[in-house]
């Protein structure tokens, strides 16, 4: 099964339009959207519905999956006996901690 390539971005409506729409009224079911895209100009992933304080972490998280999941399969292969020493583990673990810190929105 394959999905969406990466990376994913994560795009949060502005606390302007947030606060705008609050003014106006419009219930948190209906307002702006968190959205994951393939890339800056890709196509939509998904969307997180803005109802819960951790909608934006949620969306980072999802945003972080394939590279996530890229860093790990390199690092099982590694684990698993690969011929390749050295620095290369150092690679695969700094990989690793970049996509920690997106997920948690550290980047």
């Amino acid at each position: 099964m394959s999905h969406t390539p990466g990376p994913w971005v994560v795009r949060e409506p502005c606390p302007i339009e947030r606060a705008e729409d609050l003014a106006e009224g419009i219930p948190p079911n209906e307002q702006e959207l968190t959205e994951v895209y393939s890339g800056d100009d890709g196509d939509q992933v998904c969307y997180v519905m803005n109802t819960t304080v951790c909608e934006a972490a949620n969306a980072r998280l999802i945003a972080a999956a394939p590279e996530m999941l890229a860093a790990l399969r390199e690092l099982v292969h590694y684990d698993e006996g690969s011929s390749e020493q050295g620095s290369y583990g150092y690679e695969v673990l700094s990989r690793c901690k970049a996509v920690i810190a997106k997920a948690e929105g550290r980047e």
